[in-house]
């Protein structure tokens, strides 16, 4: 059985791991010159936005693209600091300077995440697992999370979310997360994210949606509204818990080439009670299914 979607996996994954194309577009280490007056690196977005200036308030830069392209020297008497090129950073060494923060953010202007680069630490940030704000364009890496963290949107609005954890290293040492959690890069493999294991059949994930991590089940982020069963989808965690993203055939009707179906009980007195008509509850793994998921199947029309 084959599935449509898998996460996309960083090089630092061990051999069990699904596969990555992070490539060039993990984080970039090399710190480039934050007034430059060029414009690339500019997120695509126009409009207000908050952030933190040198001398410890609030600035609001209503005039232009965001992150104010001002040459050597801030507009005005303004201390907003300038950025022109972005100063690329690693995620897991948090190797800005001081009172900045290494954040997730979208160099290319698609919705979603794909390099990193420092922004400024809020005055009071937010914690691991607390609520927190997008203060800039979606995608562009500010907002109020900790050192460590960064703020996944929910499906209220665009805007407020819940910080995550990014996974740390230290030298040469592969990236890993406090507690139980394990280290997965998401989003093409630019965003090294802490995630916990979970039960797709009872989803208990405190944050985000269980799915199908690194050959096992864990809770993955997923920025924004989620895929109903039955509608197309593109990565796991996009779909309504208790579902993932499988192929077209295996959902009738399905008008991508993925769609959400339900996860079903195959220990359950009535396994298709789970499913849509047409469907059948059929093993997720269909040889070797791991210690503890030997209940987990997919409903599938296939």
């Amino acid at each position: 059985m084959a599935w449509g979607c898998g996460p996309t996996l960083g090089p630092s994954q061990s051999e069990t791991s699904m596969g990555s194309d992070s490539g060039d577009s993990t984080a970039m280490s090399a710190t480039t010159s934050a007034t430059s007056t060029g414009t690339s690196g500019q997120p695509p977005s126009t409009g207000d936005a908050t952030i933190t200036t040198a001398d410890g308030s609030d600035d609001v830069l209503d005039d232009g693209p965001f992150g104010w392209d001002c040459g050597a020297a801030p507009p005005g008497d303004s201390a907003v600091r300038c950025i022109g090129t972005p100063p690329y950073c690693d995620p897991t060494l948090q190797d800005c300077p001081e009172g900045d923060r290494c954040a997730p953010w979208s160099e290319t202007g698609q919705p979603t995440w794909d390099t990193a680069w420092c922004v400024p630490v809020v005055r009071q940030p937010a914690g691991l697992g607390a609520p927190c704000e997008v203060t800039g364009p979606e995608w562009s890496g500010y907002d109020t999370c900790d050192v460590g963290l960064f703020c996944v949107p929910g499906e209220v609005a665009p805007t407020e979310g819940m910080c995550w954890a990014l996974c740390s290293a230290q030298g040469d040492v592969e990236p890993s997360c406090e507690g139980e959690a394990a280290c997965a890069w998401l989003f093409g493999g630019a965003v090294p994210v802490c995630v916990e294991s979970c039960d797709p059949v009872v989803p208990d994930c405190a944050m985000g949606r269980c799915d199908a991590g690194r050959g096992q089940f864990e809770c993955l982020p997923w920025p924004g509204s989620a895929s109903e069963l039955g509608e197309p989808c593109e990565q796991p965690g996009e779909c309504v818990a208790g579902s993932s993203c499988v192929d077209a055939a295996m959902v009738p009707g399905c008008a991508g080439a993925s769609c959400c179906s339900a996860f079903c009980d195959l220990l359950a007195p009535d396994p298709e009670l789970a499913c849509t008509a047409g469907q059948s509850c059929e093993p997720w793994f269909p040889v070797g299914a791991p210690v503890g998921y030997e209940h987990v199947g997919v409903c599938s029309g296939a």
